[in-house]
């Protein structure tokens, strides 16, 4: 809906996104920032299996079944457990593919955990399709500037995505659901285009098993996952760099801060190895 209704021009050409979720740090590894100890492994669970390719931890119900996402080894932090969610429907309707620079500011994080808060901007290079872009993405409660064309007694959501373009905003919840242009007067008077994209009217799931035996390809194939997932980990990257990175898509690679690719391509423990195709 999202992308039909900015590419009919609802809000003119889009210059900004932003992001925000008011998920916050503590909620994956507590305030005191240290692991809780246990008695032991739970009978059930393959704790050295389960750390896969980083160096063994002792087991810690700080790390399974749910905090790991708030520690390096095991996850990326807000941004890497929600930044999926929130950055598809405008990567999808704008191609925010190949990011250019990307600059994050942040509350302390240590070598071992992410950080409560965090504010991740990137930059994308103009398209054939698009002039340059920036977005930009807040977790532990903070919230990109309210739009001075919203009409008082209305705010941003506690969760969502704000597209601005230079005949207007429109914000939706984190997934894309609900959009509304912005003043919400604009409503009133927007005439809806056709829906011409088809719709999936089944789970993620079903989908993709019907893809499976019809032999055709899933809307959230690999080819558009990876480049997505690849554009969420670069905040992360820049967040423990802890400086602005340029990157190189193409290669791979931080070029003005060598040292960042140590992040981008981690040493894996003895047993394990990623081999590209």
């Amino acid at each position: 809906l999202i992308k039909e209704w900015i590419n009919a021009g609802a809000i003119g050409e889009v210059r900004e996104v932003h992001f925000w979720t008011h998920r916050h740090g503590h909620s994956y590894w507590g305030e005191n920032m240290k692991p809780k100890k246990a008695s032991g492994v739970p009978q059930h669970l393959n704790w050295d299996l389960w750390c896969r390719p980083v160096q063994r931890h002792d087991y810690s119900p700080s790390y399974h079944p749910w905090n790991w996402r708030g520690w390096w080894d095991f996850g990326g932090g807000i941004l890497g457990d929600m930044g999926c969610h929130h950055m598809d429907a405008a990567y999808w309707t704008l191609d925010l593919k190949n990011p250019t620079r990307i600059e994050a500011s942040t509350t302390p994080l240590t070598a071992e955990h992410a950080p409560a808060q965090s504010m991740v901007r990137y930059e994308f290079p103009e398209t054939e399709e698009r002039g340059p872009l920036t977005a930009t993405w807040y977790d532990g409660g903070l919230k990109p500037p309210r739009p001075p064309e919203m009409e008082a007694g209305n705010s941003l959501r506690r969760t969502g995505v704000l597209f601005v373009g230079e005949d207007g905003c429109l914000q939706s919840g984190h997934i894309g659901e609900d959009p509304v242009l912005i003043p919400v007067s604009r409503m009133k008077e927007f005439e809806k285009p056709p829906r011409t994209i088809p719709r999936v009217k089944v789970s993620h799931p079903q989908h993709w098993i019907r893809c499976c035996k019809e032999g055709k390809q899933a809307d959230s194939n690999f080819g558009y996952a990876a480049p997505l997932a690849e554009t969420v980990l670069l905040g992360i990257v820049a967040t423990r760099a802890r400086k602005p990175i340029e990157w190189d898509t193409e290669n791979m690679k931080v070029t003005n801060v060598p040292e960042a690719n140590k992040y981008v391509a981690p040493n894996y423990r003895e047993g394990f190895t990623l081999k590209a195709r």
